[in-house]
Parts: C-alpha cells; sequence; structure tokens
C-alpha cells in the first residue's frame, strides 16, 4: 500500500472513475481504496461513508464542470458571445467528458429538473447565477430584450437539462445535439421575423 497521503481532490479524481466504472451500487469502498493506493480505513480520513465519498465526487466534478465554462465565458465582453459560448460550453464540456456522462447514465437524478429534488442545489444554484449575470449584462448593454433575468434563467436551465436527459438518459443522441444547435438559434434570433411581428 502507498504509504503517501494523497488529496482530497486526487481521491474525489479517482472515486469519480470509479463510480463511472461500476456505477454507485457495485462500487465499494474496497474498489476505491485499492485504486487509490491506500487502505479502506484511511478512506475515513476524508469522507464519512461511501455516500458521503459519491455526493462529494459528483459535486466537484459538477463544480470542475461549471468552472471550465466559467473560464471560457470570462474571455468575452460582447453580451451576445458570452451567452453563446455559456451555452454551447457547457454542452461541449459534458460531450467531451465520459466519466461524467457514464455517471449521469447512471443516475439521471444529477440532472435535476425540479429545485424540490436537487441533490446538487448550492452548484446548480452558482450555474444559474453565472448564466442570469450573462443575460443581466445583456439587458444592461441594450444587446438582450428587457426582460427579468430570473424567469429566463429558469427556463433556458431547464431547459438545458432536459437536453443532457434526452442526450445521455434516453438515449436520443445526435439529433438531440441538432435540435439544441437549433433551439439556440431561436434563442438568439428569435422565430418570427422582425417585419411580421406586430
Amino acid at each position: 500500500m502507498r504509504t503517501k497521503r494523497i488529496t482530497l481532490d486526487e481521491l474525489l479524481d479517482i472515486s469519480l472513475e470509479v463510480f463511472a466504472r461500476y456505477g454507485f451500487t457495485k462500487t465499494t469502498l474496497d474498489d476505491i481504496a485499492d485504486r487509490a493506493g491506500m487502505t479502506k480505513a484511511n478512506l475515513y480520513n476524508y469522507v464519512n461513508n461511501k455516500e458521503d465519498l459519491y455526493h462529494r465526487s459528483i459535486s466537484a466534478a459538477l463544480v470542475q464542470w461549471r468552472t471550465v465554462v466559467e473560464q471560457k465565458v470570462r474571455r468575452f465582453e460582447d453580451p451576445a458571445l458570452r451567452f453563446k459560448v455559456l451555452v454551447r460550453e457547457a454542452m461541449i464540456y459534458i460531450d467531451t467528458n465520459e466519466q461524467l456522462q457514464q455517471i449521469i447514465l447512471q443516475d439521471s437524478s444529477v440532472l435535476p429538473l425540479s429545485r424540490k429534488t436537487d441533490r446538487y442545489a448550492e452548484i446548480n444554484n452558482e450555474a444559474r447565477e453565472m448564466l442570469s449575470q450573462v443575460i443581466s449584462d445583456g439587458i444592461n448593454a441594450g444587446v438582450f430584450y428587457e426582460s427579468d433575468p430570473d424567469l429566463v434563467t429558469e427556463y433556458l436551465f431547464s431547459t438545458y437539462m432536459l437536453f443532457l436527459t434526452k442526450r445521455y438518459v434516453i438515449h436520443e443522441g445526435e439529433r438531440t445535439s441538432q435540435v439544441f444547435e437549433q433551439c439556440l438559434q431561436i434563442i438568439v434570433r428569435g422565430l418570427i421575423k422582425p417585419e411580421y411581428l406586430t
């Protein structure tokens, strides 16, 4: 066994990998301890139990997801471009993260369709806040129509969770990406041509 201690972040990365491979039910703390090169008893220096480790591993993965997207959004000043980057990068991140895809496949509750059942509410609220800020900035800059940023955020966040559910839980595949892109265009441009608006 390894005598060197690993960091909590390293343990959470290793745990996510094991949970993604075997699922929560089949994964044991022995599996994770073996993969981390430590004893099962040593795991209790980091977490309370398997459920705690699972929750913290997923929480860390969700924070990483949000952080990566946020860093990409910050590169741009234009509100319209920031919005498009946020929406696209949030989808690209999950499309390229096989471990998170596997977790979602095995545990669809990771994608909250209701705030009442959201086990990761704190993290998802921070993601909503990022989206709401981008929308508010666009309104304040006169780039977006006047609207309630919180209501628009709730609609867009719910729609995003629905797309992820269709793609990774229901497995509607590539068509979901095409629908997503089309919906993004409708959100950005609108459906009705300006000359037909009354």
